[in-house]
């Protein structure tokens, strides 16, 4: 008696059993979260003849990419109203062994609740990595050694192939309030694995080298050196302590 969105494998990507494992990990990990900020869902398996699917509910919107080629930059307060959804549905996450992975624009999804006209939704946890020991038991549903995500917004730890662990989506969560605010992220270029390297090597400009005429108070670009600060260790401890700031 509901509206849904329907996520479905094509049939053609049915053999690919990367894929199909990815999928049925997004449901896996995504079923276990009940934040109002992630993304709802009621029901996934197979059909009978055989088509992996998800039913989730239905979002009407734009997704964060959309707003800021909409807006260029986005206001300050609007850029850390988002960032505190965002951290409260990781936090969940994190609490329950699910690391995101893969937290960008295009994942971030924003409607109106209420008066609230920016309320967000996290989506795709199609890359998301179960804690070893976390819920059904197998251990971790990705490859070690492998590199999984999106370049542009990726951890070093996770552009290097490393271990990761929560402070890897904080990072993420810094790219993406970069971006906001100054409409660019601190890392571009044409080729993933140059992406790839930035991160593991290079500085982060300032705000001021890529906006000069943009004004920020001085503890949000505190918070945002942090939390892109290429050391884990130096980032802010979980999400909550980051949606508390």
């Amino acid at each position: 008696g509901r509206d849904v969105a329907i996520k479905v494998l094509l049939d053609e990507l049915s053999p690919n059993d990367t894929l199909t494992r990815r999928f049925t990990v997004e449901a896996l990990a995504v079923s276990r979260l009940k934040h109002p900020n992630t993304i709802q869902i009621y029901d996934f398996g197979k059909t009978a003849a055989g088509r992996l699917y998800i039913v989730m509910e239905l979002l009407e919107g734009e997704t964060l990419n959309d707003r800021i080629l909409g807006l260029g930059r986005l206001p300050v307060r609007m850029a850390l109203r988002i960032l505190a959804h965002i951290a409260a549905a990781l936090d969940e996450a994190h609490g329950k062994g699910i690391i995101h992975r893969d937290l960008k624009p295009e994942n971030i999804f924003l409607v109106k609740v209420g008066d609230d006209p920016d309320f967000v939704k996290v989506l795709d946890f199609g890359v998301a990595k179960l804690r070893d020991g976390a819920g059904d038991g197998k251990g971790t549903l990705t490859k070690a050694g492998s590199i999984f995500g999106t370049p542009r917004y990726m951890s070093p730890e996770q552009a290097s192939a490393r271990a990761v662990d929560a402070r890897s989506d904080l990072y993420s969560l810094g790219i993406m309030l970069f971006e906001m605010l100054t409409g660019r992220p601190p890392f571009e270029a044409e080729q993933p694995l140059l992406l790839l390297l930035a991160h593991v090597n290079q500085t982060a400009p300032m705000i001021a080298e890529v906006a000069p005429d943009l004004a920020v108070p001085r503890d949000v670009e505190r918070l945002l050196m942090e939390l892109i600060d290429k050391q884990p260790n130096r980032r802010p401890a979980t999400a909550a302590v980051l949606r508390d700031r």
